[in-house]
């Protein structure tokens, strides 16, 4: 069976609350691939997901490296 499932079917929440810092970042870049800038930063996909979803709280250190993250792939773009 070949279904596109997308992560919000496993949540409660069917949109991630702009409240939220992570899901902030991403919805200010919707292109970034959350299985890509999971990989990037070195975590779980499916943690980043929880932090964007709002199921899971990045720790203040978490944050920074998730910010840290984007701010380095920003950085690359403006280089090119």
């Amino acid at each position: 069976m070949d279904e596109d499932i997308h992560i919000t079917s496993f949540y409660e929440t069917a949109e991630p609350n702009p409240e939220n810092e992570v899901a902030r970042l991403f919805l200010m870049f919707p292109q970034l691939n959350v299985s890509e800038m999971a990989r990037y930063i070195g975590i779980n996909k499916s943690l980043l997901a929880k932090y964007i979803y709002g199921m899971k709280k990045p720790s203040a250190e978490r944050l920074l490296q998730i910010k840290a993250a984007f701010h380095s792939i920003g950085e690359r773009l403006i280089a090119v």
